[in-house]
């Protein structure tokens, strides 16, 4: 079952959606974090719609943030539980 992911958008700068950039952040942040890279690139990309999702999960190691997946020698998970979180975090990406 794929999660929603809460997303912050900017539009392309032509008005026509032609591609489609996906800013992923890292353990602990949001995709707030990302999306200022949205601007200096879109005179570059004006047809590129860009996106900056917060991950699902709320971050073990860091409280204020999100993770996509646990990291066992940041916040004591298992390896079996760092696989699992990758597999679910890749569905709702492809989602």
């Amino acid at each position: 079952m794929t999660r929603v992911l809460n997303s912050g958008r900017v539009a392309p700068q032509s008005g026509d959606i032609r591609s489609a950039e996906i800013f992923l952040h890292g353990y602990g942040a949001n995709g707030a974090d990302l999306l200022g890279l949205a601007q200096p690139l879109a005179e570059h990309l004006p047809d590129t719609l860009f996106l900056a999702p917060d991950a699902p999960e709320a971050c073990a190691g860091a409280p204020m943030g999100f993770q996509w997946l646990p990291i066992p020698w940041i916040d004591g998970s298992s390896q079996e539980e760092a696989e699992a979180g990758l597999l679910r975090a890749t569905e709702d990406l492809n989602a």
